[in-house]
């Protein structure tokens, strides 16, 4: 790295969207505060949360060191730009059960466009309790998220609308992720029950009249 210009790849990273641009010291340093100030972050708070050691960037500002190393103003840009690719955060099993699994760097997923990745999870189907709606090696994505969509045709589930007087209105007769009352996750379709609700898997025993505690929406289906 020159002590004047700086990889173009990294000027578009960090707000500038010409893909042949040099960033010099001084339209670096401008890009680092604007990003400071909509972050509302200090200078300390970036250098801990980026994982650079102490002073790395202030020293850098101040103007007591004329470059950044490769390495470390990579870390500021990763931890400024979040990687737009999504751990698979489980796989939907037999009984179409979720099995949630430790993140794995190696097996991350693009994310959909119109979202960000820090709102929704993805899931691999692995079995085929769901087919012929879902199959396997798709990848469900879902959002814990209150959020509103906007239905794209074989990509998104088509909910129904939400009723102020009844949580679960949006999900009913439709696939979405279920957490029960006895901690288990599933991804059926949620169905009224005798009490409660029954969980319809179409390629494995259904579970009736079960107590669900929360519900989570499809927000995206990525087909292989």
């Amino acid at each position: 790295m020159s002590t004047g210009n700086f990889p173009s790849d990294i000027a578009s990273k960090i707000g500038d969207n010409s893909q042949m641009v040099a960033i010099t010291r001084e339209n670096l340093l401008e890009k680092i505060h604007n990003a400071l100030e909509s972050r509302e972050l200090s200078v300390s708070a970036l250098e801990r949360n980026a994982g650079v050691p102490k002073d790395t960037l202030r020293d850098f500002m101040r103007g007591k060191t004329q470059i950044l190393r490769a390495d470390k103003l990579q870390k500021i840009i990763d931890y400024l730009n979040p990687d737009t690719l999504i751990p698979i955060s489980g796989y939907v099993g037999s009984d179409a059960e979720i099995i949630f699994t430790p993140p794995n760097a190696q097996d991350r997923v693009e994310c959909p466009n119109g979202f960000e990745a820090g709102d929704i999870k993805a899931l691999r189907i692995a079995g085929n309790a769901m087919e012929p709606v879902f199959f396997e090696g798709w990848i469900i994505y879902y959002t814990e998220k209150p959020m509103v969509l906007t239905p794209q045709p074989g990509t998104q589930v088509p909910y129904n609308l939400p009723d102020p007087n009844n949580p679960f209105a949006e999900y009913l007769n439709k696939p979405c992720i279920i957490r029960l009352k006895n901690g288990k996750t599933v991804l059926r379709t949620l169905k009224k029950g005798k009490n409660h609700f029954n969980l319809i898997a179409y390629n494995s025993e259904d579970l009736l009249d079960m107590e669900i505690a929360d519900v989570a929406k499809i927000v995206f289906i990525k087909t292989v």
